[in-house]
């Protein structure tokens, strides 16, 4: 079963995997937020970095976990050795509307 959490994410990596078929990539998102993805893995082996990611691991990205806004999750390139790689945009979810754009949400300003 899954959660609005889960479909807004693997919405997003959808994309990204549509659009950077050879990047890898981390999310990141409020660590409650984050008790909404099952943790398909503990280590994950990363290319163009020195050693395997380790931690949560969703659909083969590292899941962060960062006390920032509760209605945003962002999926974000892993940047290594290679110089293409810094220039691929990340990716912003916002839980409240569903959309998923290249530009974070606005924060309300009553927040």
């Amino acid at each position: 079963m899954s959660n609005g959490v889960q479909q807004l994410v693997d919405a997003m990596l959808d994309k990204v995997e549509a659009e950077q078929p050879h990047i890898d990539h981390t999310i990141t998102m409020t660590p409650v937020n984050a008790l909404f993805l099952p943790v398909h893995a503990r280590e994950l082996p990363a290319r163009d970095v020195d050693g395997p990611l380790r931690g949560h691991i969703y659909r083969d990205c590292l899941v962060w976990e960062q006390e920032f806004l509760d209605h945003v999750v962002i999926v974000s390139p892993v940047v290594g050795r290679v110089p293409e790689e810094a220039w691929v945009p990340s990716y912003y979810g916002n839980l409240r509307t569903g959309d998923i754009g290249p530009f974070p949400p606005f924060v309300d300003d009553d927040e």
